[in-house]
């Protein structure tokens, strides 16, 4: 049984324009222990998927339809009280911003002791004191650190502070919500590492969402690719990316260095990821996209394998391998510009 089965999840927003749709009909499973990537532009749709698994988001939002099955249990029928037990304790969670995740007026200590007091990971504030200090030291912060305040910490070491927050309690399945946003390359590259091996030693199960291909391509065994609220691709994280079979995919690997060493030149896509509220018929991408016929932009692509475990959404995915060739040439992009 997996840890995780989100099941045709949909996620949709009253707006003066009606209900936008922010997540359509996304399904995927993590196993225990299984690290997955969840890659897209902003406003695909990463985050919010984030939030509905730890039900933060409005009433009514979700749709009927949609199962969030945790362990066994579904998630979407657990009232308040039975989701804030799970909140923390069985789903940690890395936020986005690290500074609104960490009280202004509380000692970072104080508030982790907080925390397990409350879940039952300790008996006390002053009981949970070694456990804080062996945690600030895993994750790369001098145990006197714990004293201070947040506004006392650098933007890294409030990172490795929530780190340290969101493995105190122990969760067996954890999301990370771009947990480098705002740091430099090398505070980014030596907060990762510190946080995938925590994961690779507690054997956690991991989701990370992210912007970033090289974080997912280091750190994931498994991406998922979202596109304007729906998943257009997912696979192993090795075939994914090597052997990209839509073509929105194989336009974020080009815009990114190398993944296994080599020296290219960087392709970008061209326009923006269309408005929610404006949708086309047919493959959201079809705008974006230099190898769109007709049928795109009238009919939606199924999610079909196209390699065990490999599933990409896309109505010319026989034809991948000669779109991956053709997609790293800039002229392909640049016709669309």
């Amino acid at each position: 049984m997996p840890v995780l089965d989100v099941q045709n999840l949909s996620v949709a927003y009253r707006t003066a324009k009606g209900r936008v749709h922010a997540v359509d009909r996304v399904s995927f499973r993590l196993e225990a222990g299984e690290s997955l990537g969840l890659v897209g532009e902003s406003g695909s749709g990463k985050t919010t998927i984030g939030k509905a698994i730890l039900q933060l988001l409005p009433p009514d939002t979700i749709g009927p339809d949609s199962r969030i099955i945790f362990e066994g249990t579904d998630l979407l029928r657990l009232n308040a009280d039975q989701m804030r037990a799970m909140r923390g304790r069985k789903i940690g969670l890395i936020p986005q911003s690290a500074m609104n995740a960490l009280d202004p007026v509380v000692r970072v200590g104080s508030l982790i002791g907080e925390a397990m007091t409350m879940h039952g990971i300790s008996a006390s504030r002053r009981a949970a004191d070694p456990r804080i200090e062996e945690l600030f030291k895993t994750v790369g912060l001098d145990p006197e650190r714990r004293k201070h305040y947040p506004h006392m910490y650098s933007g890294g070491m409030r990172q490795r502070a929530t780190i340290a927050m969101a493995f105190a309690l122990e969760p067996t399945f954890l999301i990370a919500d771009e947990p480098t946003t705002g740091l430099d390359v090398i505070v980014q590259d030596q907060v990762l590492r510190e946080l995938a091996k925590l994961v690779r030693e507690r054997g956690t199960t991991f989701l990370i969402i992210t912007h970033d291909v090289g974080v997912v391509a280091e750190h994931c065994r498994t991406v998922a690719v979202m596109y304007a609220g729906r998943l257009v691709e997912i696979g192993p994280t090795s075939d994914v990316l090597v052997d990209p079979a839509h073509p929105y995919t194989m336009g974020l690997y080009n815009g990114f260095l190398g993944l296994r060493g080599e020296f290219r030149d960087l392709v970008s896509i061209p326009g923006s990821p269309p408005s929610q509220s404006q949708l086309d018929p047919g493959c959201p991408f079809a705008a974006r996209c230099p190898f769109a016929e007709a049928v795109c932009r009238k009919e939606v692509p199924a999610l079909t394998e196209v390699a065990p475990g490999h599933r990409s959404a896309c109505h010319f995915r026989d034809r991948a391998p000669a779109m991956r060739e053709r997609s790293r040439k800039p002229e392909t992009w640049g016709a669309m510009a």
